[in-house]
C-alpha cells in the first residue's frame, strides 16, 4: 500500500470514529434521565390559554388562616368580575353537601343573566321575570390560596339579588375551586351569607369559614328565623368540619345544636 493510500484510510477511520462518538453522545443525551426529567418539566410549565387567562383574575395568597366573614363578604365588588365562560371551567365538579344543595340553580341563573348582558337585552328580559326571581348575579375572582406543592384553592364569589318583591332575597356564597397542577377539581363553599324576607317570616343565614394551611376547613353556619308579627324567632347552629387535600374534600364532623327559642323586644 502506498503511503498516500494508506494516509486516506486513515483519514477515514478517524472521521467513523468521530462520527461515531457523537452519535454515540447524542444518544446518550436524547436517551438518559436527566433528558426524560427535561422534558417531562417542560411539559409541566405549558398552560392551557384559557387557564391562563383564567389565573388572572386570582391574586396569589400565602396567608394563613383564611378566614372569611362579613369583612371579607364587604368588599367583593373590588375583585375581578368573571364570566360564564370563566365559572363554567370553576364548576366542573361540585362537592355536594346541605351547604352547596341550592349552589348549582344560583349558577345556572348567573349564566342566564350573564348571557342577556352580552346581548343588551337585560331590560327586556327582567321585565318579564317571575317575583321571586334573581334579577341580578355576579361572580368576582379572589385569590388562589397556596395549599401545598401541587394544590392551590381557586377563591371565587357570587353574588346576587332578586327581584324587589315578596318574596325577596339577597346574598353572596364565597366557594372554593381545587387546582391541583392546572387541573381542576371539586367545587365547596368556603362562606357566605344571605337575607330573605316573605311577610312576616324572615331570615338571615351566615357560614363563617377558617381555613388552615394543613387543609382543615372549619365552617360554622347560623340561621336565623324571626315572625315579625309575634316577635319570636328561632336560631340554629351547625358546626362542620372537612379536610381538603389533594383532589379529596372529606366531612369529618357535622354537630348540629339544639335549636333556640327567643323573643324579640318591641323596637329592635
Amino acid at each position: 500500500m502506498s503511503v498516500k493510500s494508506l494516509f486516506i484510510t486513515v483519514a477515514v477511520l478517524f472521521s467513523c470514529l468521530v462520527l461515531a462518538c457523537n452519535t454515540s453522545h447524542d444518544k446518550k443525551a436524547t436517551e438518559g434521565p436527566g433528558y426524560e426529567d427535561s422534558i417531562k418539566s417542560a411539559k409541566a410549565v405549558v398552560i392551557d390559554p384559557k387557564m391562563q387567562s383564567l389565573l388572572t383574575h386570582f391574586k396569589e395568597n400565602n396567608k394563613f388562616p383564611v378566614i372569611i366573614d362579613s369583612a371579607f363578604i364587604a368588599n367583593m365588588n373590588k375583585h375581578d368580575s368573571l364570566g360564564t365562560n370563566e365559572v363554567k371551567m370553576l364548576v366542573k365538579e361540585w362537592f355536594y353537601d346541605s351547604l352547596v344543595f341550592d349552589s348549582r340553580d344560583e349558577v345556572k341563573t348567573f349564566y342566564t343573566i350573564d348571557s342577556v348582558k352580552a346581548k343588551h337585552a337585560f331590560a327586556a328580559w327582567a321585565d318579564k321575570m317571575d317575583i321571586g326571581s334573581i334579577e341580578f348575579a355576579n361572580a368576582y375572582g379572589l385569590e388562589k390560596v397556596l395549599l401545598n406543592d401541587s394544590t392551590s384553592l381557586l377563591v371565587w364569589a357570587l353574588s346576587y339579588i332578586s327581584y324587589p318583591a315578596d318574596p325577596s332575597y339577597s346574598g353572596t356564597d364565597i366557594y372554593f375551586t381545587m387546582l391541583n397542577r392546572n387541573t381542576i377539581g371539586q367545587t365547596f363553599m368556603l362562606g357566605g351569607t344571605s337575607l330573605g324576607a316573605d311577610p312576616p317570616s324572615v331570615g338571615q343565614t351566615d357560614i363563617t369559614g377558617r381555613l388552615t394551611k394543613d387543609g382543615k376547613l372549619v365552617l360554622d353556619e347560623r340561621v336565623l328565623n324571626e315572625d315579625i308579627d309575634s316577635l319570636k324567632g328561632t336560631l340554629d347552629h351547625t358546626h362542620y368540619e372537612y379536610q381538603v387535600q389533594h383532589s379529596l374534600i372529606k366531612q369529618q364532623v357535622k354537630q348540629r345544636d339544639a335549636q333556640k327559642h327567643f323573643t324579640f323586644k318591641e323596637g329592635n
